[in-house]
């Protein structure tokens, strides 16, 4: 009896052991990850004082990615599109006021994601806020709102997503939206699944 015990024992040291090797690479992926991220900010804040500083280029609201959320599974009607952004954020936020919004080009046979700008920062928090509450307007229950990204910042997730991918269980973990990777939960499932298949340009 002492024999199996003692087998036992040793089976379940190797996988503890295993399991602290995996936990340790993730935790080292997640730092890696967020000092890029730290690392791409301070030079993406330079580049705004260069241009401030006098480099001119066209401008549009939707362009910012500190002023737009993006609309997945908006689908289409006759109605104008800023005219349909307006009454989503007329749900989330009444004060919010949406500048501009587009459609972007289908993919995978679902309607084109719909980039919103807000005039101010401030009013892109409130509203991504209040997101879920979409859920209860029938028109929109199946409209998920999420923040927009940068194509540096999802270049990011994306290769930290394909990094994640490469460990073993590493399906049970996620990608947040400031770099972080963090256990999965049955409230998010539906949200990656449709992030998954999102680009923002």
């Amino acid at each position: 009896m002492s024999s199996i015990d003692e087998k036992f024992k040793a089976m379940r040291s190797d996988i503890d052991l295993e399991l602290a090797i995996h936990k340790n690479e993730i935790d080292q992926l997640s730092r890696s990850v967020e000092s890029v991220i730290q690392r791409l900010n301070d030079l993406e804040e330079n580049s705004g004082h260069q241009m401030s500083a006098g480099i001119s280029q066209s401008y549009s609201p939707n362009d910012d990615p500190s002023l737009t959320v993006i609309a997945m599974n908006v689908q289409k009607t006759e109605e104008p599109i800023p005219d349909v952004a307006r009454e989503i954020v007329s749900h989330l936020d009444n004060s919010a006021a949406v500048v501009a919004a587009s459609r972007l080009r289908d993919r995978y046979g679902k309607p084109g994601l719909v980039k919103i700008s807000f005039f101010s920062p401030r009013e892109k928090k409130n509203v991504l806020r209040e997101k879920r509450n979409i859920r209860y307007v029938e028109k929109y229950k199946t409209v998920f709102i999420r923040s927009s990204k940068s194509h540096t910042e999802r270049l990011i997730e994306l290769n930290a997503r394909t990094m994640l991918s490469e460990l073993p269980h590493g399906n049970q973990f996620r990608i947040t939206s400031n770099g972080r990777i963090v256990k999965k939960t049955p409230s998010t499932q539906r949200e990656r699944g449709d992030e998954n298949i999102s680009h923002d340009g």
